[in-house]
């Protein structure tokens, strides 16, 4: 059997920390930009504004059904670590933090999504246990020397 020389593709994979903080950058940055608009001027949704302390209250709700037969000490935790989160994250916060924030965001608009029949699928809540989120509440705070 004869076998013919099947010419790769030329990829040029650049994987310098350059690139990497550039694509980090420019996350933190779109993340930032949801966060801003949701704090102050707020973001219109059908017929309605909202703000950020809905979309986490909408959350803590959620995760307070999904976890309430922890108790009520893990639950009060849990809020203050998700308030602390919100309050400390900044562009240069770790990127589990920024994407916890993001995916909280996203699931509040997909949710509403789901609540107003414009999509059929109910959206999950995103997978982050109660140390996961305690944990993310030590990386978000940031001291600048």
């Amino acid at each position: 059997m004869e076998y013919k020389h099947i010419k790769q593709p030329n990829i040029n994979i650049k994987n310098t920390n350059e690139d990497t903080e550039t694509v980090f950058t420019e996350y933190a940055d779109k993340v930032m930009s949801k966060l801003e608009i949701l704090t102050s001027p707020g973001k219109f949704y059908r017929r309605k504004i909202y703000k950020i302390n809905e979309i986490k209250d909408y959350y803590i709700n959620d995760l307070k059904n999904k976890y309430s037969n922890m108790g009520e000490k893990y639950i009060t935790d849990m809020i203050k670590n998700i308030d602390t989160i919100i309050n400390n994250v900044s562009r240069y916060s770790k990127y589990d933090v920024l994407e916890f924030i993001d995916s909280m965001i996203q699931y509040f608009f997909k949710s509403l999504a789901f609540k107003f029949k414009l999509t059929k699928k109910e959206p999950a809540i995103p997978d982050y246990t109660l140390p996961e989120i305690a944990d993310l509440t030590k990386q978000s705070i940031i001291i600048i020397l």
